[in-house]
Protein backbone atom coordinates (compact mmCIF):
# COMPACT_ATOMS: atom_id res chain seq x y z
CA UNK A 1 0.00 0.00 0.00
CA UNK A 2 3.17 2.48 0.77
CA UNK A 3 4.70 1.83 -1.92
CA UNK A 4 1.58 2.35 -4.70
CA UNK A 5 1.04 5.30 -2.55
CA UNK A 6 4.49 6.56 -2.76
CA UNK A 7 4.03 5.85 -6.51
CA UNK A 8 1.18 7.57 -7.50
CA UNK A 9 2.60 10.79 -5.63
CA UNK A 10 5.80 10.57 -7.48
CA UNK A 11 3.03 10.09 -10.55
CA UNK A 12 1.79 13.28 -9.70
CA UNK A 13 4.40 15.13 -8.89
CA UNK A 14 5.91 14.73 -12.70
CA UNK A 15 2.50 15.47 -13.83
CA UNK A 16 2.65 18.72 -12.25
CA UNK A 17 6.20 19.60 -12.99
CA UNK A 18 5.76 18.86 -16.93
CA UNK A 19 2.33 21.47 -16.97
CA UNK A 20 4.99 23.76 -15.25
CA UNK A 21 7.77 23.37 -17.90
CA UNK A 22 6.04 23.57 -20.44
CA UNK A 23 3.63 26.73 -18.95
CA UNK A 24 6.92 27.95 -18.58
CA UNK A 25 8.34 27.51 -22.02
CA UNK A 26 5.01 28.91 -23.83
CA UNK A 27 5.16 32.46 -21.96
CA UNK A 28 9.25 32.38 -23.28
CA UNK A 29 7.61 31.67 -26.91
CA UNK A 30 4.96 33.92 -26.61
CA UNK A 31 7.78 36.65 -25.78
CA UNK A 32 9.66 35.76 -28.66
CA UNK A 33 6.49 36.20 -31.38
CA UNK A 34 5.75 32.42 -31.31
CA UNK A 35 2.77 30.28 -29.98
CA UNK A 36 2.39 26.10 -29.98
CA UNK A 37 0.21 25.17 -32.44
CA UNK A 38 -1.62 23.24 -29.95
CA UNK A 39 -1.94 25.77 -27.44
CA UNK A 40 -3.57 28.11 -29.96
CA UNK A 41 -6.27 25.53 -30.73
CA UNK A 42 -7.17 24.68 -27.45
CA UNK A 43 -7.33 28.06 -26.62
CA UNK A 44 -9.46 29.76 -29.47
CA UNK A 45 -11.61 26.69 -29.27
CA UNK A 46 -11.99 27.40 -25.10
CA UNK A 47 -12.75 31.02 -26.10
CA UNK A 48 -15.85 29.56 -28.49
CA UNK A 49 -17.11 26.37 -26.69
CA UNK A 50 -15.89 27.93 -22.79
CA UNK A 51 -13.66 25.77 -21.15
CA UNK A 52 -15.14 23.24 -18.73
CA UNK A 53 -15.05 24.35 -15.18
CA UNK A 54 -17.62 21.60 -14.05
CA UNK A 55 -19.04 18.67 -14.97
CA UNK A 56 -21.01 19.49 -17.52
CA UNK A 57 -24.53 17.42 -19.13
CA UNK A 58 -23.82 15.24 -21.71
CA UNK A 59 -25.43 17.88 -24.38
CA UNK A 60 -22.89 20.33 -23.25
CA UNK A 61 -20.08 17.67 -23.73
CA UNK A 62 -21.01 16.73 -27.11
CA UNK A 63 -21.74 20.99 -27.78
CA UNK A 64 -17.88 21.87 -26.50
CA UNK A 65 -16.66 18.44 -28.50
CA UNK A 66 -18.07 19.52 -31.46
CA UNK A 67 -16.72 23.28 -31.78
CA UNK A 68 -13.31 22.00 -30.77
CA UNK A 69 -13.48 19.54 -33.33
CA UNK A 70 -14.53 21.75 -36.11
CA UNK A 71 -11.83 24.87 -35.25
CA UNK A 72 -9.16 21.88 -35.18
CA UNK A 73 -9.98 21.70 -39.15
CA UNK A 74 -9.97 24.96 -39.89
CA UNK A 75 -6.48 25.00 -38.54
CA UNK A 76 -5.69 22.21 -40.59
CA UNK A 77 -7.22 24.19 -43.72
CA UNK A 78 -5.43 27.01 -43.27
CA UNK A 79 -2.26 24.76 -42.21
CA UNK A 80 -2.89 23.35 -46.09
CA UNK A 81 -3.66 26.61 -47.90
CA UNK A 82 -0.74 28.66 -46.09
CA UNK A 83 -2.90 30.98 -44.33
CA UNK A 84 -0.79 29.54 -41.47
CA UNK A 85 2.81 28.45 -41.69
CA UNK A 86 3.75 26.14 -39.28
CA UNK A 87 7.44 26.26 -37.75
CA UNK A 88 10.34 24.87 -36.34
CA UNK A 89 9.88 25.90 -32.95
CA UNK A 90 13.60 27.11 -32.08
CA UNK A 91 14.85 28.73 -35.60
CA UNK A 92 10.84 29.41 -36.42
CA UNK A 93 11.90 27.74 -39.55
CA UNK A 94 8.55 26.80 -42.19
CA UNK A 95 7.78 23.07 -41.96
CA UNK A 96 7.12 21.09 -44.87
CA UNK A 97 3.35 20.85 -45.25
CA UNK A 98 4.28 17.22 -46.24
CA UNK A 99 5.89 16.84 -43.27
CA UNK A 100 2.06 17.25 -41.37
CA UNK A 101 0.30 15.24 -43.50
CA UNK A 102 0.02 12.75 -40.69
CA UNK A 103 -1.74 14.60 -39.18
CA UNK A 104 -3.67 16.72 -41.43
CA UNK A 105 -5.31 13.25 -42.95
CA UNK A 106 -5.71 12.29 -39.14
CA UNK A 107 -10.11 11.45 -38.68
CA UNK A 108 -10.91 13.25 -35.45
CA UNK A 109 -14.56 12.05 -35.24
CA UNK A 110 -13.03 9.16 -32.57
CA UNK A 111 -10.70 11.25 -30.88
CA UNK A 112 -10.42 13.21 -27.46
CA UNK A 113 -9.67 17.03 -27.96
CA UNK A 114 -6.43 16.42 -26.87
CA UNK A 115 -5.71 13.63 -29.33
CA UNK A 116 -6.69 16.16 -31.81
CA UNK A 117 -4.15 18.40 -31.52
CA UNK A 118 -1.00 18.36 -33.40
CA UNK A 119 2.43 17.59 -31.82
CA UNK A 120 2.70 20.78 -29.00
CA UNK A 121 6.89 21.44 -30.61
CA UNK A 122 4.95 22.89 -33.79
CA UNK A 123 4.49 26.60 -33.59
CA UNK A 124 3.33 29.59 -35.89
CA UNK A 125 4.14 33.31 -35.36
CA UNK A 126 1.71 35.30 -33.22
CA UNK A 127 1.26 37.70 -35.53
CA UNK A 128 0.26 35.25 -38.37
CA UNK A 129 -2.57 33.35 -36.11
CA UNK A 130 -4.01 37.21 -35.36
CA UNK A 131 -4.26 37.90 -38.93
CA UNK A 132 -5.97 34.55 -39.28
CA UNK A 133 -8.37 34.57 -36.19
CA UNK A 134 -9.49 37.98 -37.60
CA UNK A 135 -10.61 36.48 -40.97
CA UNK A 136 -12.36 34.09 -39.84
CA UNK A 137 -14.23 36.70 -37.62
CA UNK A 138 -13.53 34.72 -34.24
CA UNK A 139 -12.76 36.24 -30.95
CA UNK A 140 -9.29 36.56 -30.08
CA UNK A 141 -8.56 34.38 -27.05
CA UNK A 142 -7.13 36.32 -24.29
CA UNK A 143 -3.38 34.40 -24.53
CA UNK A 144 -2.69 36.32 -27.72
CA UNK A 145 -4.62 39.44 -26.85
CA UNK A 146 -2.14 39.68 -23.56
CA UNK A 147 0.51 39.48 -26.19
CA UNK A 148 -0.34 41.92 -28.13
CA UNK A 149 2.33 44.82 -28.08
CA UNK A 150 5.05 42.05 -28.48
CA UNK A 151 7.10 42.46 -31.74
CA UNK A 152 5.76 39.82 -34.56
CA UNK A 153 9.45 39.07 -35.17
CA UNK A 154 11.62 36.44 -33.43
CA UNK A 155 14.33 37.34 -31.32
CA UNK A 156 16.90 35.27 -33.74
CA UNK A 157 15.35 38.01 -36.53
CA UNK A 158 15.97 40.81 -34.00
CA UNK A 159 19.32 39.48 -33.25
CA UNK A 160 20.22 39.03 -37.18
CA UNK A 161 19.19 43.03 -37.58
CA UNK A 162 20.64 44.47 -34.77
CA UNK A 163 23.96 42.30 -34.56
CA UNK A 164 24.67 40.75 -38.28
CA UNK A 165 27.18 37.93 -38.32
CA UNK A 166 30.78 39.32 -38.93
CA UNK A 167 30.45 38.57 -42.55
CA UNK A 168 30.17 40.66 -46.25
CA UNK A 169 26.57 42.51 -46.27
CA UNK A 170 26.05 41.84 -49.69
CA UNK A 171 26.36 38.64 -48.98
CA UNK A 172 23.31 39.15 -46.37
CA UNK A 173 20.88 41.21 -47.95
CA UNK A 174 21.13 38.66 -51.08
CA UNK A 175 19.81 35.84 -49.04
CA UNK A 176 18.44 37.87 -46.03
CA UNK A 177 14.78 37.65 -47.03
CA UNK A 178 14.81 33.72 -46.80
CA UNK A 179 17.92 32.82 -44.62
CA UNK A 180 15.93 30.18 -43.06
CA UNK A 181 12.63 31.03 -43.90
CA UNK A 182 11.68 28.68 -46.61
CA UNK A 183 11.47 25.47 -47.71
CA UNK A 184 14.51 24.48 -49.85
CA UNK A 185 16.62 25.71 -46.83
CA UNK A 186 14.77 23.32 -44.35
CA UNK A 187 15.53 20.50 -46.82
CA UNK A 188 19.13 21.60 -46.99
CA UNK A 189 19.49 21.07 -43.25
CA UNK A 190 18.00 18.32 -43.02
CA UNK A 191 19.97 16.85 -45.38
CA UNK A 192 23.65 17.81 -44.56
CA UNK A 193 24.38 15.39 -42.25
CA UNK A 194 24.48 12.85 -45.16
CA UNK A 195 25.83 15.33 -47.16
CA UNK A 196 29.13 15.99 -45.14
CA UNK A 197 28.90 12.28 -44.54
CA UNK A 198 29.68 11.79 -48.39
CA UNK A 199 31.59 15.03 -49.72
CA UNK A 200 33.23 15.84 -45.72
CA UNK A 201 32.71 19.35 -43.89
CA UNK A 202 34.19 21.38 -46.53
CA UNK A 203 31.90 20.11 -49.52
CA UNK A 204 31.62 23.29 -52.04
CA UNK A 205 27.94 24.60 -52.39
CA UNK A 206 27.69 23.18 -55.70
CA UNK A 207 27.97 19.44 -54.63
CA UNK A 208 25.79 20.19 -51.69
CA UNK A 209 23.24 21.45 -54.74
CA UNK A 210 23.65 18.41 -56.69
CA UNK A 211 23.33 16.18 -53.34
CA UNK A 212 20.13 17.73 -52.39
CA UNK A 213 18.12 17.71 -55.95
CA UNK A 214 19.08 14.25 -55.93
CA UNK A 215 18.27 12.84 -52.88
CA UNK A 216 15.06 14.98 -51.86
CA UNK A 217 11.87 13.23 -51.68
CA UNK A 218 9.86 15.33 -49.62
CA UNK A 219 8.23 17.14 -52.68
CA UNK A 220 9.70 20.38 -52.04
CA UNK A 221 12.52 20.13 -54.16
CA UNK A 222 11.34 19.58 -58.08
CA UNK A 223 13.14 18.20 -60.61
CA UNK A 224 14.84 20.56 -62.79
CA UNK A 225 17.56 20.45 -65.69
CA UNK A 226 19.41 23.87 -65.40
CA UNK A 227 22.67 22.12 -63.05
CA UNK A 228 23.03 25.83 -61.35
CA UNK A 229 19.76 25.94 -60.45
CA UNK A 230 17.17 24.60 -57.97
CA UNK A 231 13.68 24.75 -58.31
CA UNK A 232 11.60 24.32 -55.22
CA UNK A 233 7.93 24.42 -54.77
CA UNK A 234 6.42 26.74 -51.95
CA UNK A 235 3.49 26.28 -49.16
CA UNK A 236 0.94 27.78 -51.57
CA UNK A 237 2.52 25.56 -54.43
CA UNK A 238 4.05 27.84 -56.15
CA UNK A 239 7.32 26.76 -58.03
CA UNK A 240 10.25 29.31 -57.55
CA UNK A 241 14.41 28.85 -58.44
CA UNK A 242 16.97 29.37 -57.06
CA UNK A 243 20.54 30.31 -58.32
CA UNK A 244 24.17 28.92 -57.55
CA UNK A 245 25.13 32.45 -56.02
CA UNK A 246 22.09 32.70 -53.75
CA UNK A 247 22.29 28.61 -52.95
CA UNK A 248 25.83 29.24 -52.65
CA UNK A 249 25.59 32.55 -49.86
CA UNK A 250 22.77 30.87 -48.22
CA UNK A 251 25.01 28.16 -47.32
CA UNK A 252 27.59 30.52 -46.34
CA UNK A 253 25.10 32.22 -43.91
CA UNK A 254 23.47 29.59 -42.65
CA UNK A 255 27.16 28.26 -41.55
CA UNK A 256 27.75 31.07 -39.65
CA UNK A 257 24.67 30.94 -37.77
CA UNK A 258 25.24 27.43 -36.88
CA UNK A 259 22.63 25.94 -38.62
CA UNK A 260 25.17 23.51 -40.51
CA UNK A 261 27.66 21.84 -38.01
CA UNK A 262 30.16 19.44 -39.28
Amino acid sequence: MEKELARLTADAEAAIEQLRSKGLRDAMWLREGKISLSTLVRNVAYEAAGPPSRAMTVEEDRTHYEVFRNFVRQVKLAIRSGQLIAREPITTMPISVSNLEWWIKLDETALSCDAMCPHDRIVVRVGEAKTWIASLGAKLPGILAENGSESLRTSADRDMSQNPPAADTAEIRSVRRSTVSVAWQLRLIEHWPDIVRKHGPSVEARAVMRYVKKHDESGVIVAHPVADELMWRTQLGDTKIVGRKTFKNAVSLLRKRGYLKT
